[in-house]
């Protein structure tokens, strides 16, 4: 793995192969190529990744009707905590499964949760590296529909011409 480290405008070109909570594979950046996309990063034993976790889902849940996700990342190194986790709480967002930490060296997180707003060309948007609460999910839905909303009209200019 090189040194490379995700910073707001960096673009997500890595393919990088994830197991799901559910059995399925996933890949990004394919999984949100033309989507703006909220890939959160966050562990079992993170108190505040827990607690942010039932409004992620929430997030996901709202967007998920203009063709974007969440897609929560959890680096623990057994899959079967967070699956636990995961079914206790009744959640429903896709979850990632990285339990050899490719996403923690590629994206190098200096603390848990962090958040990144991926674009719908790839680009990093911003990051928070902090627990979000109700004003940052707003934040972050009100980007996503401007995202979505700027997609959208790229795309029927395209089909356009």
């Amino acid at each position: 793995m090189s040194n490379l480290v995700i910073l707001v405008g960096s673009l997500m070109s890595s393919a990088i192969s994830y197991a799901t909570d559910v059995g399925a594979r996933v890949t990004l950046p394919e999984a949100y190529q033309g989507n703006p996309t909220v890939v959160n990063i966050w562990a079992t034993w993170c108190s505040p990744c827990l607690r942010e976790l039932p409004l992620l889902d929430e997030l996901h849940d709202r967007i998920e009707g203009v063709g974007s996700s969440v897609l929560a990342i959890n680096i623990d190194t057994q899959t079967s905590i967070p699956q636990s986790v995961l079914s206790s709480r009744n959640l429903t967002l896709p979850v990632l499964l990285d339990p050899d930490g490719v996403t923690a060296a590629l994206f190098d997180p200096s603390t848990l949760p962090a958040t990144y707003l991926v674009g719908a060309d790839g680009t990093v948007e911003r990051i928070f590296e902090t627990v979000l609460g109700e004003a940052e999910i707003e934040t972050i839905y009100q980007w996503v529909l401007s995202e979505s909303d700027t997609t959208v009209r790229t795309m029927s200019l395209e089909a356009a011409q």
